[in-house]
C-alpha cells in the first residue's frame, strides 16, 4: 500500500544509502588528498628555508670577502699615498 502511494520508495532509500557511501568515500579521498598536500608543503617549506639558509651563507660570505678586498685596497693606497714624494701630491 505504501509503494502504491509512493511513499515508500525503496529505489529512492537505496539511491540516498549509495549517495550516502559516495559522499562519505568522497570525503575519505578529500582527507587523504590535504593529508599528501600538507606534506608536500611541509617538504617545500623545509627546501625552501634549506636554500634560504645557503643563499645566506653565500651572501654573507660575499660580503665579508668584499670588505676585506676593500680594506686591502684602501691599505695598499695609504701605503702608496706614504711612498709618493709630498711634491708629487696636490
Amino acid at each position: 500500500m505504501l509503494r502504491k502511494d509512493n511513499l515508500l520508495d525503496e529505489e529512492v532509500a537505496s539511491r540516498q544509502e549509495l549517495d550516502q557511501l559516495s559522499t562519505n568515500e568522497k570525503l575519505t579521498k578529500l582527507e587523504k588528498s590535504l593529508d599528501e598536500t600538507y606534506q608536500r608543503l611541509t617538504a617545500l617549506t623545509e627546501k625552501f628555508n634549506g636554500v634560504q639558509k645557503q643563499f645566506k651563507q653565500r651572501i654573507t660570505k660575499a660580503e665579508k670577502q668584499l670588505r676585506n678586498e676593500h680594506e686591502s685596497l684602501q691599505d695598499k693606497l695609504a701605503a702608496q699615498r706614504l711612498s709618493v714624494p709630498q711634491q708629487f701630491v696636490h
